[in-house]
């Protein structure tokens, strides 16, 4: 509900396995061990586009 009020995209439609591998291949790309650390890294990279790069 958080992205779809900030941005205006509704992501519910998206199936699990979609989100997954789309996070997983984030993580890929910056090189980051996993989930906890792409976390910490999109806290600390946040911009609302990048929250809708996440997936």
């Amino acid at each position: 509900m958080l992205l779809r009020s900030q941005t205006g995209h509704d992501f519910t439609l998206y199936k699990q396995n979609t989100i997954t591998r789309r996070i997983e291949r984030r993580i890929a790309l910056h090189q980051l061990p996993d989930y906890l650390y792409y976390v910490n890294y999109i806290w600390k990279h946040r911009t609302w586009k990048d929250w809708i790069l996440l997936l």
